[in-house]
């Protein structure tokens, strides 16, 4: 006998039926592995950050445009001194970088350091380049409460560019592909049998003479 390409009706959901969710759940820890292990990177590096001294050169406030809106960066130059004794140029203001949500207060930051005047700066020895007039110095356990909620934020986001991306080639381009290729199989369950009875309306004599003598 051929077997039927139908499911059978009593058929029940296979228990692997999360398994297509597993991707997805190991996208999303992979990508929180990696942003934990960048943030975690960059705290080792600024524990090891020494002190040096900043010669002003320059200072600007930089405008950034988004989506939600503008905010305001500093932006320094400067000559550091290493305690090696090395001369380096450097720019930025601090670390980790603060946004500002006005630019006057970005302003005064710019304006409390005049050119010309020298300050105490922190730099990476491995990268002298790498400097700031001010570094956010964190305990690690404020760097696992900030990587926590970050992470969350991301977890977040990223759930909802899946679901809209996964969401948009499923129903735009999956689904109707799979629908011109070979449609889609469903089963159907008979409930019940009708049978209609035609009552034909019988011709009468004279109609039937009458159509006999047309034709001849």
């Amino acid at each position: 006998m051929q077997a039927s390409p139908y499911a059978s009706y009593n058929q029940q959901p296979s228990a692997n039926g999360c398994g297509g969710w597993l991707p997805i759940f190991a996208i999303i820890a992979i990508a929180c592995l990696i942003v934990g292990y960048i943030q975690f990177h960059h705290f080792l590096v600024y524990q090891t950050y020494e002190q040096g001294r900043c010669t002003i050169q320059f200072g600007t406030v930089q405008t950034h445009s988004s989506k939600s809106g503008k905010s305001w960066t500093v932006d320094m130059g400067y000559t550091l001194s290493t305690q090696q004794g090395q001369q380096v140029a450097g720019t930025g203001y601090d670390l980790p970088a603060t946004t500002f949500s006005s630019r006057a207060d970005a302003q005064k930051i710019v304006e409390s350091y005049p050119v010309g005047k020298q300050f105490p700066c922190w730099y990476n020895p491995q990268k002298p380049t790498s400097a700031a007039l001010v570094l956010h110095s964190s305990s690690f356990l404020d760097f696992l409460r900030a990587t926590f909620w970050f992470n969350i934020g991301f977890t977040v986001g990223l759930c909802l560019a899946l679901f809209v991306i996964l969401g948009t080639l499923y129903g735009g381009f999956y689904l109707p592909v799979l629908l011109m290729v070979r449609g889609i199989v469903t089963q159907g369950q008979v409930t019940g049998h009708v049978t209609r009875r035609v009552k034909r309306k019988r011709r009468s004599p004279r109609l039937l003479a009458a159509g006999l003598l047309r034709s001849l």
